[in-house]
């Protein structure tokens, strides 16, 4: 929200606790003031390339005690009340260029920051939609068919596009598969590259290749720097417990089976006294001269910004693991009679080898109890 408000120009206030006075505040902010607009160049709104290009701008004024706010900047996407056809491509182009969830698909995007040797940094993108929302293929042989175009792409604190991917996933099912994915809906993966450290935008959308129609989501995620060493955590994979799990609590690419797409990392929506599993990496731990880890780590958890229970911090097993800098850390969670509502998991590691100012790494995920 800070963010949106400093990139349009508007006023955030925060951390104040006083209602009354920031409304007071807003109001009085609304008096007096100027308010500036001019038209840009036609040639600003060339989209020949399909490609809405990001112009910033730069706001200054002379006089003594005037403060300006505006926009940083904007795309050079004209208002047209009949756009004209776009191919496919310039549809998923301009749906990604669009800060703003949008299109007739219903998606829900997970983005959980991971590490490998072989892949490097990368972000799991975990999304959650509708088949119902799909147009399927009625096949001679009884099969339903349905194509899926799925893009995903970073973008930096300036509205950059920084690194992205993208798939086609063709569903060919039965009748019967067909009707079980328009009741639960799917879960799909896809691993896209993030080659430098920082706070970015994931984007996400969805085409139907049959109809043109699109899905788009959108998730701010921070991306730790690996390379100088330091501690770091990968998000956290958590999901109902399953009578198997995935030993590197990484999710793979594709459809990601499940009998309740409610309780994967991608929904993460709970019935009370569901035993959840929470999976994530520990990565750049320290070693001592035997090749050993010393690390300790401490889960709490909140309920609607409200701290319930901290867990008391204990050494990390690591025997069995074979690569110090990649350890898979695992744990469980059983709720009683807890209160529906909003909850956050928060896992904090601290390597006691490590420097002081560089000992601790945490990481957080949100989930929800339904009755």
């Amino acid at each position: 929200m800070i963010t949106l408000a400093q990139k349009t120009g508007g006023l955030f206030l925060q951390n104040s606790n006083d209602i009354d006075g920031s409304l007071r505040q807003v109001v009085d902010d609304g008096d007096g003031y100027y308010l500036i607009g001019y038209q840009p160049e036609a040639s600003t709104f060339d989209q020949r390339t399909g490609v809405a290009k990001f112009h910033s701008i730069s706001v200054r004024v002379k006089r003594p005690g005037l403060r300006v706010r505006s926009r940083t900047g904007f795309f050079g996407t004209p208002d047209r009340r009949s756009p004209p056809a776009l191919t496919p491509i310039a549809q998923i182009t301009r749906a990604l260029s669009s800060p703003f969830e949008t299109g007739n698909l219903r998606v829900r995007l997970t983005s959980l920051f991971s590490h490998s040797d072989k892949e490097g940094s990368y972000l799991n993108a975990l999304l959650y939609f509708d088949a119902g929302d799909l147009t399927f293929t009625q096949d001679p042989d009884g099969m339903r068919t349905a194509i899926v175009d799925i893009a995903a792409v970073t973008f930096d604190a300036d509205g950059h596009q920084i690194d992205g991917a993208d798939r086609t996933w063709r569903f060919h099912v039965t009748q019967v598969n067909y009707e079980e994915m328009v009741r639960k809906g799917v879960v799909y993966g896809m691993h896209v590259p993030v080659k430098t450290a920082g706070a970015y935008q994931m984007r996400v959308v969805l085409r139907d290749f049959t109809t043109g129609n699109l899905g788009s989501a959108t998730q701010f995620v921070e991306v730790p720097d690996v390379k100088n060493g330091r501690l770091a955590l990968s998000g956290i994979v958590l999901g109902a417990e399953q009578p198997r799990t995935q030993g590197d609590g990484d999710p793979a690419e594709g459809q990601l089976a499940s009998e309740d797409p409610n309780v994967t990392a991608a929904v993460r929506a709970f019935r009370p006294g569901t035993p959840i599993i929470y999976a994530y990496k520990i990565i750049n731990a320290h070693t001592d001269a035997a090749k050993k880890p010393q690390l300790v780590v401490q889960t709490r958890l909140f309920h609607d910004g409200q701290e319930v229970y901290a867990g008391t911090p204990s050494a990390m097993n690591s025997e069995s693991q074979q690569d110090p800098q990649h350890l898979v850390g695992m744990g469980r969670v059983q709720f009683g009679q807890a209160p529906p509502g909003d909850y956050v998991l928060q896992v904090i590691v601290t390597d006691k080898l490590a420097k002081e100012k560089y000992r601790i790494a945490a990481q957080s995920m949100d989930f929800e109890i339904r009755q």
